[in-house]
């Protein structure tokens, strides 16, 4: 009978690498959709980021904003007018976070998906103090397909999936 060679899978930590370079060299679509701990939708965000510049609309108990954060401001819609605001979100890669896992490690390989668990301390990622934080990325060769977590001692959840941008570059600040 024909032998079976088995993939060999890649190394955690190099991939990962690859795979936030990739991210952060091309710029990238990506949905965001949190789960609250009673198990209903707790809020969505979508949008576009392309190095420091992000263009997203969030929505949450029914309501709808839109936000672009540039590295010079952050502009809100709202009542119908794009308002610069006082006190501007910080313009960072929002995967920036991301690239200081304490451990990676390769949970499945084939030759279409390899899936990753990340391990970070929470406050890294969201403000609940110093437990660690699980994260699973799915990666298709080099490119992050989705990164999903469960908060430590908690249901609530959050998945983001990525693609390719929706937008045409850059992103820029509205007009008045």
């Amino acid at each position: 009978s024909p032998s079976v060679s088995a993939l060999t899978p890649p190394d955690g930590p190099t991939l990962l690498s690859q795979a936030f370079d990739q991210l952060s060299a091309t710029g990238y679509h990506f949905v965001t959709a949190g789960t609250a701990a009673d198990g209903q939708p707790a809020a969505v965000v979508e949008g576009d980021t392309i190095g420091g510049s992000t263009r997203m609309v969030a929505t949450s108990q029914g309501q709808t904003a839109e936000y672009v954060v540039l590295p010079e401001g952050t502009w809100v819609f709202r009542e119908g007018a794009w308002d610069e605001l006082e006190q501007a979100i910080p313009a960072s890669d929002p995967i920036g976070p991301l690239r200081g896992a304490a451990s990676v490690a390769v949970v499945s390989h084939t030759a279409e998906l390899t899936t990753l668990v990340a391990t970070y301390p929470a406050s890294s990622i969201v403000p609940t103090g110093d437990e660690l934080l699980n994260v699973t990325f799915e990666i298709a060769g080099t490119t992050i397909r989705s990164l999903s977590y469960t908060l430590p001692a908690s249901t609530e959840s959050s998945r983001t999936d990525f693609g390719p941008l929706a937008i045409t570059p850059p992103i820029t600040a509205p007009s008045a």
